[in-house]
């Protein structure tokens, strides 16, 4: 995907997309090193159904973050996998570190970043 495809797909579910390092182009077949802001400044976090939006958020954001879509190479889906996988494992912690009065790592007054590196 695209650095514009990216931030379309981010704008798309409330997400604003930063990148970190790169070209416009992949690397040997990974994503683009990037980090992704999910802000829940609009949400109860104290809410259970808020709290299932904000994970909901996480996993549209790890996908929009490192997977391109499309026929892939074994080599590249292996990859986007990979990057989706530790892009929502971040996130899912940090959200509840967060549901748990718990912030740690990178998480910043009203969002979650995420990376796939």
């Amino acid at each position: 995907m695209t650095n514009r495809k990216t931030l379309a797909a981010c704008l798309a579910v409330g997400m604003s997309a930063a990148v970190v390092a790169g070209s416009g182009a992949r690397a040997e077949g990974r994503p683009l090193q990037q980090e992704l802001r999910i802000p829940y400044g609009d949400l109860d976090i104290a809410d259970a159904s808020d709290q299932d939006r904000l994970k909901l958020r996480v996993m549209q954001g790890a996908r929009a973050l490192c997977r391109s879509g499309g026929p892939q190479a074994v080599e590249v889906w292996k990859a986007e996998k990979a990057c989706f996988s530790r892009a929502l494992a971040q996130g899912y912690a940090q959200a509840d570190a967060l549901f748990a009065g718990e912030p740690k790592g990178t998480v910043v007054i009203g969002a979650i970043v995420i990376s796939g590196r």
